[in-house]
């Protein structure tokens, strides 16, 4: 259950753990200012830069397990919230947040139906250990055909819908993913600026409830 106490969200449970790419890892800024001096000769600022899940830790009580790592496909994102997840007792789990990355990566095909079955792992298991949980896809997955292929799949109609952000994650369909949602909120390497990143807290922390 989730309250407003002076400007703050609070919890009976203290935790919340999530999972993500680059778009998640709070050690990212560090990395891209390093890649954008490599790749475009530029120096920029980015000391200021928070990425949506400590943004969340300082506008709440929730203690902020943040698993995200920058190159991570989504089995990786799947298996580090499993494992963490089974570290905690349930009832001190507030949120379990899984940020999606893009679909094909590390996968040289069939990626619709091992991305869905990810999907339907993790929905699962929260379901079974009985935490309150939540799934954004991240990266953008705008393409009519892999829409086309994801609506007819019977996996998508197994997760429960009320716990994907953005459902069913494309623009075609109705939905947003985490690119869609920021729109031009991105630095020159493709991530979330600043305001991106304030943009994602605010709609994950909105769909806490």
């Amino acid at each position: 259950m989730v309250k407003t106490l002076k400007g703050n969200i609070v919890s009976k449970s203290s935790k919340i753990i999530i999972g993500g790419c680059s778009f998640t890892d709070k050690d990212f800024p560090i990395i891209n200012k390093r890649d954008m001096k490599i790749r475009y000769n530029r120096d920029v600022d980015l000391s200021d830069v928070k990425v949506w899940p400590e943004i969340i830790k300082e506008k709440t009580t929730y203690e902020v397990i943040n698993l995200g790592v920058c190159g991570y496909d989504n089995s990786q994102i799947l298996n580090s919230l499993l494992d963490e997840v089974s570290k905690h007792d349930s009832k001190e789990i507030a949120f379990v947040i899984a940020a999606w990355t893009e679909w094909p990566r590390n996968l040289k095909s069939n990626y619709v139906e091992t991305t869905l079955n990810y999907m339907n792992t993790f929905d699962l298991y929260c379901i079974n250990k009985e935490v309150d949980y939540r799934q954004i896809q991240m990266c953008n997955i705008k393409k009519e055909q892999l829409f086309k292929d994801v609506v007819k799949h019977s996996m998508l109609y197994e997760l429960d819908k009320s716990k994907i952000i953005g459902f069913p994650m494309f623009k075609l369909g109705g939905g947003f993913d985490g690119e869609d949602l920021i729109g031009n909120n991105i630095d020159k390497s493709e991530h979330p600026n600043k305001r991106g990143h304030e943009i994602l807290a605010e709609t994950i922390l909105g769909s806490l409830k």
